[in-house]
């Protein structure tokens, strides 16, 4: 899971919060969300690992089968959600901790297990587009500040 926090916007948003109302914020904070849920959704699947041989992957428990899911996890990745909690909005790109699907481990491939490292795919999409998530919230606040001030 990806979580985007933007840092040295305040003036906009303040200025945003003076000129506007907290609907026109909610939604350009959503359409920046969206953008750089899209922007780490395509970042992010060339980071996670490939197996050679698929019929290999998936997880057996003792005494059934083995449950090979449906092609690589890097092909699966859940399209970017924008949520809300406690009245924030945020982007989920990725499995959640909750996820049961065929790809639940994947997990696993990001956090690691007591027997394996952490391969973290999508904790470094964050860094590396850090700056490209501000510009994208600065595009848009600066976008709104011009026209609340028409």
């Amino acid at each position: 899971m990806i979580e985007m926090e933007f840092e040295g916007l305040e003036e906009l948003t303040k200025k945003i919060e003076e000129l506007g109302t907290e609907g026109q914020l909610e939604k350009a904070n959503k359409k920046v969300l969206k953008e750089c849920g899209e922007l780490a959704y395509k970042t992010v699947k060339p980071l996670i690992h490939v197996s050679r041989d698929n019929s290999k992957s998936g997880v057996q428990h003792k005494g059934s089968p083995r449950l090979i899911p449906p092609g690589h996890a890097r092909d699966n990745v859940p399209k970017p959600k924008i949520k809300k909690k406690n009245g924030r909005q945020y982007a989920i790109v990725g499995w959640e901790k909750s996820d049961t699907s065929e790809f639940f481990y994947m997990k696993m491939e990001e956090w690691g297990t007591t027997k394996r490292p952490p391969h973290h795919s999508f904790g470094k999409v964050n860094k590396i587009l850090r700056g490209q998530y501000d510009n994208i919230a600065k595009k848009e606040y600066t976008q709104l500040v011009e026209e609340l001030e028409k």
